[in-house]
């Protein structure tokens, strides 16, 4: 079967982005918010489990150590996020210096070849 070629540009397109360092940076980063989310739900859980705990008289010690380790949990949480994203925006700005950078240069390489390149004079 043959695709048709809207579908076959789309694919391209779309492939093409993927593999770009903007697509890599959007990847990344909706990775880390989903992973950010889910241990984030994995606290809210705790909590809803230190409220039962509670309501079912629990000791005291017992929920001091869980909502202790439901705080400790959602502050990991918050700095590897903040430290991933930082990461991540750091690399892509720098990969985008490095980008600007050679283009520059390609763009002074080829400007410099067509000014030492004179055309001849005709008398």
């Amino acid at each position: 079967m043959n695709k048709s070629p809207i579908k076959t540009a789309r694919e391209n397109i779309l492939t093409s982005f993927l593999s770009s360092e903007d697509g890599h940076f959007i990847v990344d980063t909706l990775r880390n918010v989903i992973w950010f989310v889910l241990i984030a739900l994995s606290a809210l859980g705790l909590q809803l489990i230190v409220q039962w705990a509670e309501g079912n008289g629990a000791s005291n010690f017992i929920v001091l150590i869980l909502t202790g380790a439901e705080y400790a949990l959602l502050v990991a949480d918050v700095i590897w996020f903040l430290s991933r994203l930082g990461v991540t925006t750091y690399l892509a700005i720098m990969n985008t210096f490095s980008q600007l950078n050679k283009n520059k240069s390609v763009t002074t390489q080829s400007s410099s070849t067509h000014s030492t390149s004179h055309p001849k004079s005709v008398d």
